[in-house]
């Protein structure tokens, strides 16, 4: 009889379960740093908006000393997100 080279179907279905289980462990593994560059990103986000409010609110010397401001960012400029800031607006010691 003359010996034939190749696969048996046994051999090609144990090497796509093998290819299958690695290509659903690759894709769990980007939808999961998808997730976390999106959550990055929102908070990246808020925070340039709250050094925005507060560099803004540091360049008017007319604010109301000892009070507290607070506002809301527009969901526009958040991406969407509902986010607010809050100011206290307190004197302090300066040098003598």
């Amino acid at each position: 009889m003359k010996k034939t080279r190749g696969f048996t179907l046994l051999e090609m279905t144990v090497a796509m379960l093998i290819m299958a289980i690695a290509v659903v462990g690759l894709l769990a593994g980007i939808s999961g740093a998808t997730r976390n560059a999106a959550r990055l990103r929102d908070a990246d986000r808020v925070a340039q908006l709250a050094q925005l409010r507060m560099n803004e609110l540091l360049a008017n010397p007319a604010l109301p000393r000892n009070t507290v401001l607070q506002g809301a960012f527009d969901p526009a400029l958040a991406g969407g997100m509902t986010a607010g800031w809050r100011a206290a607006v307190t004197e302090f010691e300066g040098r003598p």
